[in-house]
């Protein structure tokens, strides 16, 4: 899952894109933790971050995927995103055939949206443009407390170099 860049925000598009690679790293982390861990305390969890979660509150950005085990987990957990970041979510979750047919499609478009999105085929969208290494996102401070924030929790797949 990445994002595409979108034209839809009152920030400059640099600020606003470097938002959506941490709501990018973000929200697979959510999904991918275990269910006991957000329990009372997941707020105190996220607070033992050193992050401006806040920092691009008011923001909109929209979800695609396809209907899925994944969608099905990260659904419950938008709302909690939305009170951590400030960041509004809008889903686009479609049948697995008619997403995995239509995104590419929207992408060699150019369309903005969406802005994060499921993805499985890594190698077209490195050349397609659609998506890029978030190793800048990780080193910048204001975005990613390494301290907190475990790369592991990614899937493996997303983390190897892809072979375009």
């Amino acid at each position: 899952m990445t994002y595409a860049q979108s034209g839809r925000t009152p920030t400059s598009r640099r600020n606003f894109v470097k938002g959506l690679g941490a709501a990018g790293a973000v929200l697979p982390a959510l999904a991918a933790l275990p269910r006991w861990s957000f329990a009372e305390d997941r707020a105190a969890t996220y607070a033992d971050a050193n992050i401006d979660w806040k920092q691009f509150a008011g923001q909109t950005i929209t979800l695609a995927g396809a209907i899925h085990p994944w969608s099905n987990a990260i659904t419950p957990l938008l709302p909690e995103f939305t009170r951590l970041t400030g960041i509004s979510v809008t889903i686009d979750f479609q049948l697995e055939t008619t997403y995995l047919g239509a995104l590419p499609i929207r992408l060699a478009r150019g369309s903005t949206t969406p802005d994060v999105f499921m993805f499985t085929t890594y190698g077209q969208g490195i050349s397609g443009g659609w998506l890029e290494p978030l190793n800048g996102y990780y080193s910048n401070r204001s975005l990613t407390d390494l301290g907190w924030y475990d790369e592991n929790d990614l899937l493996k797949t997303a983390r190897l170099p892809a072979v375009v």
